[in-house]
């Protein structure tokens, strides 16, 4: 799984670009997984995945969904 950490006042997450690699397994967007990757013990650590998706619309470059350390997803 390829992806980038970012850290930016006091938080960081993990950026993981769905759009060049849509059939990853297992994916950054099960809630189980998100748990695994955010474990600052024994995962890499984070506040959250940010998962880049490919626009629903015509209008937009690109989809977002930020995914919570304990795996649900937040609410904007």
């Amino acid at each position: 799984m390829r992806f980038k950490k970012y850290h930016g006042l006091g938080n960081d997450f993990l950026i993981v670009d769905l759009r060049a690699q849509p059939d990853l397994a297992p994916s950054p967007q099960d809630p189980a997984v998100v748990k695994v990757l955010c474990d600052r013990r024994f995962g890499v650590g984070g506040d959250g995945v940010l998962a880049l998706l490919d626009p629903v619309s015509e209008n937009a470059y690109i989809r977002m969904r930020v995914l919570n350390s304990d795996g649900g997803e937040a609410e904007m």
